[in-house]
């Protein structure tokens, strides 16, 4: 089955296998300090943006741990196979590497995913105010 679907009835039909919600981080990571800048020009920001900079969890923009991140991702992806990544990608996976990005990770400024023969490529890239973080990395749904 292909993503979602409107019936002639009016209902949606979801894709199966769902993927999941994605968590929050757990608290505890603060907010980054290299940040001050930008939380002084954006106050009132943080309950309109679906972002870990605000909320001070998450990976800091300068300090992005790619294991973790990658382990979410395939974890959120690993029931589905290669033909499913095809046929959903831009309808429904795409936006779930971005959601799991913006909440995980505090600023990031640029995100894409790229599906491969075998893989998804991931590239983000934050900022602080101190400079710009360029990171990519390889999420193997299906542990290949």
């Amino acid at each position: 089955m292909m993503g979602t679907m409107s019936e002639d009835d009016g209902s949606v039909r979801r894709a199966f296998p769902p993927l999941p919600s994605v968590k929050p981080p757990t608290p505890g990571r603060g907010t980054d300090p290299r940040q001050a800048n930008a939380l002084a020009l954006a106050p009132g920001l943080a309950g309109r943006l679906p972002s870990a900079m605000h909320s001070g969890m998450g990976f800091r923009a300068s300090c992005v741990d790619l294991g973790e991140l990658k382990d979410l991702l395939e974890q959120g992806t690993k029931r589905l196979t290669m033909a499913q990544l095809l046929s959903r990608f831009h309808e429904d996976v795409q936006g779930f590497v971005h959601s799991v990005v913006t909440m995980w990770v505090q600023r990031p400024i640029e995100i894409s995913s790229e599906l491969r023969e075998d893989s998804i490529r991931v590239r983000v890239r934050t900022q602080d105010d101190h400079g710009t973080y360029d990171y990519a990395f390889d999420v193997f749904p299906r542990g290949t």
